[in-house]
C-alpha cells in the first residue's frame, strides 16, 4: 500500500486494517474452532466487522461537501451504527437461547467492537493526526 491512500483519511485508512487483522485474528483462531469453541472466532469477527463497518460510512460520510447533509448523513450514521452494535447482542440472544445455536459468545463480540477503536489509535499515532478531520 502506498502512504498516500494510508494518509488520505483515518477512518478508511481504519476500515482497510480492521478487515486485515479480522481476516488474520480469524484465521489464528481456527485451532479453537477444532477444539468446539466455534463462538470465540465468530464472535470477535461479527463485533469487529460491525465496529469496521462503521469507520466506512464515517469515510463516505466526511467526502459529502454540504454541511448541513452530512450532519444529517452523522446523525443516522450514529443512529445505525447503535441499531448494528444493540442488534449483534440481540442476534446473540435469539440464536443462544431462542433456537439453541451457540455460535456466537457476548464477550467475544464485545472484544471485537474494540479492534477498530484500537486500529485507529495506532493510526493515528503511525501516521499523524494530520488525517484527523477538527470542526471549528
Amino acid at each position: 500500500m502506498s502512504r498516500n491512500f494510508l494518509k488520505k483519511d483515518i477512518n478508511l485508512t481504519t476500515f482497510v486494517f480492521s478487515l486485515i487483522v479480522v481476516l488474520l485474528a480469524y484465521l489464528c483462531l481456527i485451532p479453537l474452532i477444532f477444539k468446539g469453541l466455534i463462538k470465540i472466532p465468530n464472535g470477535i469477527a461479527l463485533g469487529a466487522l460491525i465496529n469496521a463497518f462503521a469507520y466506512l460510512v464515517m469515510f463516505l460520510i466526511k467526502d459529502k461537501e454540504e454541511r448541513e447533509l452530512t450532519i444529517k448523513f452523522s446523525v443516522i450514521a450514529s443512529i445505525l451504527r447503535f441499531v448494528l452494535l444493540v442488534g449483534a447482542i440481540i442476534l446473540f440472544a435469539i440464536l443462544e437461547y431462542k433456537l439453541g445455536m451457540g455460535i456466537f459468545n457476548p464477550i467475544a463480540i464485545a472484544g471485537g467492537y474494540m479492534i477498530p477503536l484500537i486500529i485507529q489509535i495506532i493510526c493515528s499515532l503511525v501516521f499523524g493526526e494530520k488525517n484527523v478531520r477538527r470542526e471549528n
